[in-house]
């Protein structure tokens, strides 16, 4: 079993979409902790698999991944941190219980505890404002796998072992576990860092999640229409062939 963790914040436009393909890919357990929204998203009837919990303040982000961790039900045996403007998937199809280890697995001789999965960053191109049809249907351009955005350092996400001894949460993308970080395992995260022009405008406003900062207008230039010159969709074309446009997403696009 696999649950999502994710801190939300005036995220209702987008959170149907987000739970639907992450229920396909196989979670089965999804944590929201509703950082002060103002638009009913954390009301919204997301399924009975879905709890939303208060998160206040400034800097969240990483008390909150840390109450998901302790607090997940018995059965549980990963938690993946996500954000709303990221989707996890397989290129090839796979479903997350196809993917990860499971708990007797070794390499080199140590039990995996975590998993780093790279993100792509993908642009607006060609919105000015988020249009209907949802999120994976309309961005579908994105900056080549050589831009310094795609660097280890900083771009990605974790799935972590429940049980594993975490030692620390170095910030939203990386965590010290008790054994070893697998970070080949075909998984890719899908950053939607801007969806829409007005995206953009509603997350300078807001403070960050992970510190008391803001984002700055100039930070989404590295992924303006000039930059994001990769045409990419296969994640589309995934939930296209999954039926979930004709399924469960058709109330959320």
């Amino acid at each position: 079993m696999v649950t999502a963790c994710a801190v939300i914040r005036n995220e209702g436009p987008f959170l149907q979409e987000w739970v639907a393909w992450h229920r396909h890919m196989g979670v089965t357990r999804f944590v929201l902790y509703d950082n002060e929204s103002v638009d009913g998203g954390g009301a919204l009837p997301l399924g009975p698999d879905v709890i939303v919990r208060p998160a206040s303040g400034l800097r969240t982000q990483l008390g909150v991944y840390r109450d998901c961790l302790d607090t997940v039900e018995a059965g549980v045996e990963w938690v993946v941190f996500l954000d709303l403007d990221e989707f996890l998937y397989d290129p090839a199809g796979r479903t997350l219980a196809e993917v990860l280890p499971p708990r007797e697995a070794r390499h080199d001789g140590q039990p995996v505890t975590r998993v780093w999965v790279p993100w792509r960053m993908f642009g607006w191109t060609p919105h000015s404002r988020h249009p209907a049809g949802g999120v994976l249907r309309n961005y579908l351009w994105r900056v080549p796998d050589d831009s310094p955005l795609h660097a280890y350092a900083t771009g990605g996400k974790s799935l972590v072992r429940v049980g594993a001894r975490t030692r620390a949460f170095l910030n939203p993308h990386h965590m010290e576990t008790s054994g070893l970080t697998w970070t080949d395992s075909g998984l890719l995260v899908n950053h939607y860092w801007a969806r829409g022009v007005d995206d953009i405008d509603r997350k300078v406003a807001r403070p960050r999640a992970d510190n008391a900062g803001r984002r700055k207008r100039g930070e989404f230039d590295r992924i303006a229409p000039d930059q994001t010159t990769v045409y990419d969709p296969r994640l589309r074309d995934l939930a296209q062939r999954a039926g979930l446009y004709d399924k469960e997403m058709r109330d959320a696009v």
